[in-house]
């Protein structure tokens, strides 16, 4: 389990009822997103004391409220078990933990060599029932290469070879400004796994000829149920 904050404030989660009155005894049930199948809470961010399920607030309408890392349901209801609401889909990630970093993929000018002016590799593969969520681009080091004077790339499928990023310029300068961010939401296939790849085009000479070059690729990824 990775530590989480809590929802939605903390230290302590208020609840009231359909009146704007505290929900004394009030009841707090936590299921995995889109389910009924119940899931748990803590009372404390190192995720080791389990609540009840559901959860009793007390006489002030509160409850200590940590998550584990993912998404869920909540339903809350009043003592008697009369639902107030439901909201779904709540996502919690601990943004300091490796397991929500993007995924990041390294290609060398190495990697681009040919004995021509356009290349193609996987860069990785997505996993089935993953959606990609965005791609952030940017190269550490300058690619260069005797007489190539542009040098591009996109990422894609074999479908779409540009649908995630479309003509980066890996000769630009090296700066904060030489990177690029795909917020284009990108759907694999259910059943297997889709081979992202991308797509090198120089211009002047083949790619065997680049001697320097360095780019990063960061990927965010969600899979499914």
């Amino acid at each position: 389990m990775s530590q989480s904050s809590t929802f939605p404030f903390g230290p302590k989660t208020q609840f009231l009822d359909a009146n704007g009155d505290l929900l004394v005894g009030g009841l707090l049930n936590v299921y995995s997103a889109g389910t009924t199948t119940p899931s748990s809470s803590y009372s404390e961010s190192t995720l080791t004391t389990a609540n009840a399920n559901p959860i009793v607030l007390d006489a002030r309408g509160e409850c200590d409220l940590f998550l584990a890392n993912g998404s869920y349901k909540f339903v809350l209801t009043d003592s008697a078990a009369a639902t107030i609401w439901t909201s779904d889909n709540i996502t919690v990630e601990d943004f300091s933990a490796t397991s929500t970093l993007l995924q990041k993929y390294t290609v060398e000018f190495g990697d681009l060599t040919a004995a021509a002016t356009t290349v193609t590799s996987t860069l990785f593969s997505l996993p089935a029932k993953t959606v990609i969520e965005y791609i952030v681009i940017k190269h550490s080091v300058a690619f260069a290469g005797t007489s190539i004077t542009a040098l591009t790339v996109d990422i894609g499928d074999s479908g779409d070879d540009d649908s995630l990023v479309v003509d980066f310029d890996l000769m630009a300068t090296v700066a904060e400004t030489a990177s690029e961010i795909s917020s284009v939401v990108y759907m694999g296939a259910f059943a297997s796994a889709t081979d992202i790849i991308m797509s090198a085009l120089a211009v002047g000479a083949n790619l065997d000829q680049l001697t320097a070059g360095s780019v990063d690729v960061w990927v965010k990824t969600k899979g499914m149920n």
